[in-house]
C-alpha cells in the first residue's frame, strides 16, 4: 500500500511540474482586467458619491491574484526557462509579456490616492519594465524571425 501512495504522489508531483511549465504568460491579463475593475469601481465611488470599500476590496483581491500570477511566473522562469524561452518565440504570446508591465502601472494608478510612495515606486518599475519589453517585442517581431507556425 506505501508503495502505491509513493507512486500515486509520484505522478500527481509529475503532473504539477507539467501544469507549471505550461503555465502562461497570458494570465497576466487577470492582472490587467481586475486593476481595471479596482479603477472603475473607484471612478464609480466617486461619481455616486459612495464610500472606498468596493474599490478596497477590488484592490486587495486584485493585489493577490496578481501575486499569485506573478510567483506562478515566477517559479516557472526559474524552473522551466526553456518554457519560457519558447514562449517568447511564438508571435501572439510574445504580446502579453508586456501585461506583466502594464499589470503593474494600474496597480501603482490604484495605490496613488493612499500610497503616493508606494505608487511612485511601482510606477518607475513599471514604466522600466514597459520600455523594455516595449523595445524586445517590437524588435523580435521585425527582427529576423519567421512568423511561421513552428
Amino acid at each position: 500500500m506505501q508503495g502505491g501512495q509513493m507512486m500515486a504522489r509520484a505522478q500527481a508531483d509529475v503532473a504539477a511540474e507539467a501544469r507549471l511549465a505550461h503555465f502562461p504568460v497570458t494570465f497576466f491579463a487577470i492582472g490587467m482586467g481586475m486593476m481595471g475593475l479596482t479603477l472603475a469601481l473607484r471612478a464609480g465611488e466617486a461619481a455616486f458619491a459612495l464610500g472606498p470599500e468596493a474599490s478596497r476590496a477590488a484592490l486587495l483581491v486584485s493585489l493577490a491574484l496578481l501575486g499569485l500570477v506573478a510567483l506562478g511566473y515566477l517559479a516557472k522562469a526559474l524552473l522551466h526557462p526553456a518554457a519560457v524561452a519558447a514562449e517568447w518565440r511564438l508571435p501572439v504570446r510574445i504580446a502579453f509579456f508586456p501585461a506583466i508591465s502594464i499589470s503593474l502601472l494600474l496597480l501603482s494608478v490604484a495605490l496613488l490616492e493612499e500610497q503616493p510612495e508606494a505608487a511612485r515606486l511601482v510606477w518607475s518599475a513599471g514604466t522600466a519594465l514597459q520600455g523594455l519589453l516595449a523595445l524586445a517585442v517590437i524588435g523580435a517581431w521585425i527582427g529576423h524571425r519567421s512568423f511561421q507556425q513552428g
